[in-house]
């Protein structure tokens, strides 16, 4: 009988590997002790009773390079568009009140040209134009997503609960093709009859124009400058 060198099992004298730990049993000379030579062996090792099988090793999935070639972050932040949305809406409510009250009251009594001050259509519209632009940009803000417009102009991006201005270029590494660089949804709703509902998770991705499989995931951490 011979032992393991890595464990001391005895192990017998036909056992090319151990039975308890997989170390290669190399049996030398009468009267000598046994010796192992090393090798590398690359892949995952799996052990069935005596036996081993060694599974290549999968080679790493490349990673997407991309480069962001200019990148702001506004003062701009979730609560300050916020509160300016909901000021907006205020004064909007109250010229609402100054346009709509003359014609409520003109129906009333029979006629159809009400006497509405010009400055308050023009605050009316321009406050509730406001209110639903800041409204928009701090969903932006929150969310976190990009919205990307022409080329030659950056993308309109919430980062860290603030809006920004970056512009990302990067080539797919598996098929040379145009990354594009927007909010990919990940997780809906499931409502009862199996149809996607409210998108519930969203991620940052760079996503191959040719092929949507060929997908990376950006970091939401990356500091803004």
């Amino acid at each position: 009988m011979m032992t393991c060198r890595s464990c001391g099992q005895a192990q017998d004298e036909q056992a090319r590997f151990c039975n308890n730990c997989g170390t290669p049993l190399v049996t030398g000379p009468a009267g000598t002790e046994n010796s192992v030579h090393e090798a590398r062996v690359t892949g995952s090792i799996y052990q069935a009773g005596g036996d081993i099988t060694v599974a290549p090793s999968v080679p790493d999935e490349p990673s997407a390079r991309y480069a962001v070639k200019w990148h702001w972050a506004s003062p701009l932040t979730q609560s300050v568009l916020g509160w300016a949305s909901l000021a907006l809406g205020i004064v909007s409510l109250a010229g609402g009140a100054s346009v709509f009250t003359p014609l409520i009251r003109s129906l009333n009594a029979g006629r159809l040209a009400p006497s509405t001050e010009p400055w308050a259509v023009a605050v009316f519209l321009v406050c509730a134009a406001g209110a639903i632009v800041t409204f928009a940009l701090r969903r932006v803000a929150k969310h976190e997503t990009q919205h990307v417009g022409p080329s030659f102009l950056p993308a309109l991006t919430g980062w860290n609960h603030r809006l920004g201005l970056a512009r990302f270029t990067g080539e797919c590494p598996t098929c040379r093709g145009a990354l594009r660089f927007y909010n990919k949804p990940l997780q809906w709703l499931i409502h009862a009859d199996g149809s996607r509902g409210k998108v519930i998770e969203r991620a940052m991705v760079a996503e191959c124009e040719r092929s949507d499989k060929h997908c990376w995931f950006l970091d939401r951490a990356e500091p803004v400058a």
